[in-house]
């Protein structure tokens, strides 16, 4: 178990970018822990922000599975 607690370094925030992907009103009912995972991704987004960050939103065929959640809190500059 060497691995296990390795230090993965430090986070520059002008080296770094948040990445959310495909997390869309149409998974809500199919994602366990789905409220779960928007309150975290909210939160790292206020990070993000705090930090001028940028931050890198992907969707998955919003047609059929609907833009991404109402209640992610996006912020378009």
């Amino acid at each position: 178990m060497s691995g296990c607690g390795a230090r993965v370094g430090q986070l520059v925030s002008r080296q770094s970018a948040l990445f959310l992907c495909d997390i869309q009103e149409k998974f809500r009912t199919t994602i366990q822990y789905f409220p779960a995972i928007v309150d975290v991704s909210n939160r790292v987004l206020k990070a993000a922000n705090i930090l001028n960050m940028p931050v890198i939103v992907t969707e998955q065929y919003p047609k059929g599975l609907y833009s991404y959640l109402i209640g992610l809190n996006l912020v378009h500059n």
